[in-house]
């Protein structure tokens, strides 16, 4: 994940102005990113706005102790709306994807797939009508609301503090979920959000912390990338699963290709999860 723009190479020692800083250099990311929606011609266009809502909704968790739970999640509730339009519209997009990438010549998918691509459309629609809407324009006020608010005295710390113990949170969540099981694809969906979290901060927090941040965060982002590889094939199974357009022969077809495909995925996390054994958890520990 690169560097944002409007944070400075020497940030401030104060976390409080800091996350400030960080949070509208968000706002300015995503209102930059928003009318690449409109294109659908962008086929990164939903997965960069939803990195930038991602990045904006962990920075404010990441914001409570400074300003506060209930002022930091009421931000965060406003974002809650937009963000599940857009990822449906991108599991949507990861569906289609991963079936047509099968390679399987018939008829009755190739039709399938376009009532799919007819219903993304739609998906997308919504999701463009909900960037340019009254919703998410009030979340984006109440965000630069809260950047303008100062830090209360018994709240202020700083920076390298902070980035300190927010990153040691985030890595005891990954810790705890560390050892769920591979047949456990609620629990692996867990441990993808926890260690998405984790890399974040570290990426987010990355001038108040250690220089092996960065590093850090490539780990968690491989891990990352393995769950959810895995968590897009287990999707996609359950969603074809469902699909009564399909002829039951192709269904299961189409199943069959799509279970092989899931335990390729499942098995380069597990080789992933044994070779960065007493690794992997001390990556993600890292320094507190």
């Amino acid at each position: 994940m690169g560097r944002l723009p409007g944070l400075n190479d020497t940030p401030t020692d104060e976390a409080g102005a800091f996350l400030r800083t960080v949070l509208r250099a968000l706002d300015g990311d995503l209102a930059a990113r928003l009318p690449r929606l409109a294109d659908p011609a962008d086929a990164r266009a939903v997965h960069d706005v939803r990195v930038t809502l991602r990045r904006v909704r962990v920075a404010l968790r990441l914001s409570r102790p400074l300003f506060g739970r209930f002022l930091a999640d009421e931000v965060r509730a406003g974002f809650a709306g937009f963000q599940r339009a857009t990822g449906t519209l991108r599991d949507d997009e990861v569906l289609l994807d991963t079936v047509r990438g099968l390679g399987l010549p018939d008829a009755a998918l190739t039709r399938w797939c376009a009532q799919r691509l007819r219903r993304q459309r739609a998906l997308r629609r919504a999701a463009v009508r909900l960037s340019q809407g009254p919703a998410l324009a009030r979340a984006r006020g109440l965000l630069w609301f809260l950047t303008e608010l100062p830090t209360r005295p018994r709240r202020a710390q700083g920076l390298h503090h902070f980035a300190a113990a927010a990153v040691k949170r985030q890595a005891r969540r990954v810790r705890d979920l560390g050892e769920v099981a591979l047949t456990d694809p609620t629990g692996l969906h867990a441990l993808r959000i926890a260690y998405k979290r984790l890399r974040y901060a570290l990426v987010l927090l990355a001038p108040g912390l250690p220089e092996d941040a960065h590093a850090r965060a490539r780990e968690a982002s491989r891990h990352q990338d393995a769950l959810g590889a895995a968590h897009d094939l287990t999707v996609a199974l359950a969603a074809v699963g469902r699909a009564r357009g399909l002829p039951a022969a192709l269904r299961a077809r189409v199943r069959g290709a799509l279970a092989a495909r899931e335990a390729e995925a499942l098995g380069a996390l597990a080789a992933l999860r044994g070779g960065s054994a007493g690794e992997g958890t001390d990556c993600a520990a890292g320094q507190s």
